[in-house]
């Protein structure tokens, strides 16, 4: 129909209306003609209760017609559904004309029953909180309204339903009273409205369980509102329905779909940011706490979908209760995975696994790292927890050794000092490692040499750690910390007016020691300390005397080279990686011996952690020789493909990754390897199941086509197509993203490289000849 006879049939449905329903509704029935219009109903002629009766039956039997044409039901049920629902309703409250007919009660339910199953449910809905709204609705009409809403909210997309028409009648849902309206909805749907109470529940729940995880942030608002005022009111009915089915995916083995879902929802729950007013409590999930850490931990490195929702989840966690004892030293009994869109699904274990401890401390540092109040709870978490075994004494050193010196620690320390006190205290009287002493004399001391508290500090809060700090000075066999232990003690002594002037004297004594050993020999001597800092400070110290050509160095660099291999092999990456970064100075410093070696040692190792090290150090010998790599591409080159079969999968990529990077230096000068490359990467793709080295050898294709630019036509014409074949078969048949993307910069490079090959850049010069122009 057009435009001008959809306005004829409103303007005609408006007129039927008002005179034939309107105008004879009953007192409280629906919403009367004088409420909505100027028009004046004593206008009308009275009619008698039959003749209303009569009049509602006939007109309700002709518009109800209007129904079996989709165009005119539209017209008619999007504005006057509450009128017709008005009229029905009224006829059926009118028992004693209904007794008389009772074919017409029938076809009155049939009307119902279709007006309730066929419109819009939240339209439907919003129409019967209408009518239940008038303050004048007759009890028996206002009972079977709210048994009819009741019944709505059982059905399929009840709550959602519900949800929108009471927002819909809420209206702006910026105002100040929508808190009071999203909490009133969720009362209204978690509260059972029936004595059939375990059926509401078997039926209204799952479907508040099903929105906790949508993304429109309104309708899980209201979802995690119902829970949490089923928590209040009934809180072993809310365990059983909500809190359990959320912990159960991260106790069994589960779907990416199912774990995505889980995570959604304990978002929604307790992760979104600001969400105090609404979110539940995170201790409701106390039981799958480090479950969620481990899965952070999991996904840390990855880009997974899911990872700054986790990331939410254990900070709202954290911000709560620092259980740090719990993530770093909990097992739990699941494996995580990755899934193929990007999420995660998870494996039972035979056995508990414990939290890499190394990994667990590096990613609590970087959670908090932006958070002062964080820094300070876990900073007194880890003090609290360095009672008990040697790993956890060492790992939590470690984190101290990172808090520290970050200032609102600093200022937490020197406000209550009696919890730090009483921790060295119990460091000194143990007698634990050189390490963990060192690092709490150090927070002892930027405690007491802080200048603006010195005059008002209560001294007697130090007094317990004298004869701790007397003993220790006396036995200790290391000297730094003796000359340490010894400035504090004199400091608490005297109220930190004056130190021992023993102690300055043999700190100068020290001092001028060091002066007179050179700095070879000093750094000989500092390599062997027992603490770690010293050691690795030396490592890096014989790296600038290499640098620097001392000749003394010089005439010792065999040795030098025996001792920071050696280094290579210690557990901390504190020391290797000042080792690892020293040999790599030395091998490009001294290339035709170390380089050698080096490589020859980097074939015939049979240790993966040593070998990935020095793989690490070809690297950055690779970095530093530049295009000088090329006069040792034979070596270097033939132990990278050595490397590339060895049976760790991460030394395979790690070697990989090294040949891209000399691809890339070397350009052309490669030209000689180009077959052996491209079958190594081949082989690599067509037959490694592991993820990474794939990754690597197509990352190794982008490199080396980056490296020949413009030349990769002519240096790589042997083998060029079954590259480009590669190349295209790896981006539309992997499953991986990062391979894909890495095959979609190569093919990328390579077309760069064709369009300058076919279509070389004109250059557009003009010369000009004043005297001799060209004959």
């Amino acid at each position: 129909i057009s435009v001008n006879q959809s306005q004829t049939i409103k303007s005609s449905l408006q007129i039927l209306i008002s005179f034939g329903i309107l105008a004879h509704l009953s007192p409280g029935i629906g919403i009367r003609l004088d409420k909505r219009s100027s028009v004046d109903l004593n206008l009308l002629p009275a009619s008698s209760s039959l003749q209303k009766t009569f009049c509602l039956n006939l007109v309700l039997r002709c518009i109800m017609c209007l129904k079996e044409e989709e165009t005119l039901r539209k017209l008619l049920f999007s504005t006057y559904l509450g009128d017709c629902l008005a009229a029905i309703f009224q006829l059926l409250l009118d028992t004693e004309t209904l007794k008389s007919d009772p074919s017409n009660k029938l076809y009155l339910e049939e009307q119902l029953s279709y007006l309730l199953d066929k419109t819009s449910q939240p339209v439907l809905i919003k129409e019967l909180m209408l009518l239940n709204g008038n303050k004048e609705c007759p009890a028996k009409l206002a009972r079977a309204l709210r048994m009819i809403m009741v019944e709505r909210l059982q059905k399929d997309n009840g709550v959602l339903a519900t949800a929108k028409a009471i927002l819909d009648v809420a209206g702006d849902q910026n105002s100040p009273k929508q808190w009071a309206t999203l909490s009133l909805i969720a009362k209204l749907i978690s509260t059972p409205h029936q004595n059939q109470k375990q059926m509401y529940r078997d039926k209204v729940y799952p479907q508040v369980f099903k929105l906790l995880s949508t993304n429109e942030m309104q309708y899980a608002q209201i979802a995690v509102l119902c829970v949490r005022s089923l928590h209040e009111a009934e809180p072993e009915v809310c365990q059983r329905y909500f809190i359990d089915k959320i912990c159960k995916v991260l106790t069994v083995s589960s779907t990416e779909e199912e774990f995505n879902y889980c995570i959604e929802s304990l978002h929604n729950c307790i992760g979104i940011p600001s969400s105090e007013q609404w979110s539940l409590h995170p201790s409701l999930f106390k039981c799958i706490y480090v479950a969620i850490f481990r899965l952070y931990c999991f996904v840390f490195n990855s880009v997974s979908h899911i990872k700054s929702k986790v990331r939410n989840i254990v900070l709202s966690i954290l911000s709560e209760d620092m259980y740090y004892d719990s993530f770093v030293f909990g097992t739990v009994k699941i494996k995580f995975n990755f899934g193929e869109n990007g999420g995660v699904f998870t494996e039972i274990r035979n056995e508990e696994e414990l939290t890499p401890w190394g990994d667990a401390t590096d990613i609590l540092l970087n959670l908090v790292e932006d958070n002062d109040d964080l820094k300070v709870k876990l900073f007194k978490a880890v003090i609290s927890a360095m009672s008990g075994s040697l790993e956890k004494k060492a790992v939590g050193a470690r984190v101290l050794s990172e808090l520290c010196t970050e200032p609102a620690v600093l200022k937490w320390i020197d406000e209550e000092p009696l919890s730090i006190v009483n921790f060295i205290q119990s460091l000194l009287v143990d007698n634990v490692e050189n390490e963990i002493i060192c690092l709490g004399l150090m927070v002892l001391s930027l405690m007491l040499d802080t200048e603006s508290n010195k005059k008002v500090r209560d001294w007697s809060v130090f007094d317990g750690l004298i004869e701790p700090l007397k003993l220790y000075k006396n036995k200790s066999d290391n000297v730094e910390l003796r000359v340490l232990a010894d400035e504090l003690y004199c400091l608490i002594l005297t109220r930190g007016v004056i130190s021992k002037e023993a102690s300055k004297e043999q700190q100068k004594t020290v001092n001028l020691k060091k002066k007179q050993i050179g700095s070879y020999a000093q750094a000989l001597i500092d390599v062997t300390d027992p603490l770690l800092p010293i050691r690795a400070h030396a490592l890096r110290e014989l790296g600038k005397l290499i640098l620097s050509r001392d000749p003394e160095t010089h005439k010792n660099k065999d040795k030098i080279l025996c001792l920071l291999k050696e280094n290579l092999k210690c557990d901390d990456s504190y020391i290797y990686l000042s080792a690892v970064e020293s040999l790599a100075t030395l091998a490009g410093t001294y290339p035709d011996d170390v380089l050698i070696t080096l490589t020859d040692q980097f074939v015939h190792c049979k240790i993966p952690e040593t070998r990935l090290k020095l793989g690490e150090v070809l690297m950055r010998v690779i970095r530093i020789l530049g295009e000088m790599a090329a006069v040792y591409k034979n070596e270097i080159i033939n132990a990278l493909l050595f490397g590339c079969r060895d049976s760790d999968h991460i030394v395979r990529a790690s070697s990989l990754s090294s040949l891209g990077e000399l691809c890339r230096i070397l350009s052309f000068r490669i030209h000689a390897f180009m077959i052996e490359i491209f079958e190594c990467i081949r082989s690599i793709f067509e037959t490694d199941k592991a993820m990474e080295p794939r990754r690597a050898a197509v990352m190794l294709l982008t490199l080396l086509l980056k490296g020949l630019g413009s030349d990769a036509l002519n240096v790589l014409e042997p083998v060029l197509l079954n590259i480009y074949r590669l190349l295209k078969f790896i981006y539309n048949y992997e499953k991986d993203d990062i391979t894909r993307l890495h095959a979609q910069l190569a093919i990328d490079e390579l077309n760069s490289s064709t369009i300058t090959f076919l279509c070389p850049r004109q250059n557009l010069e003009k010369h000009i000849f004043v005297l001799h122009p060209p004959t």
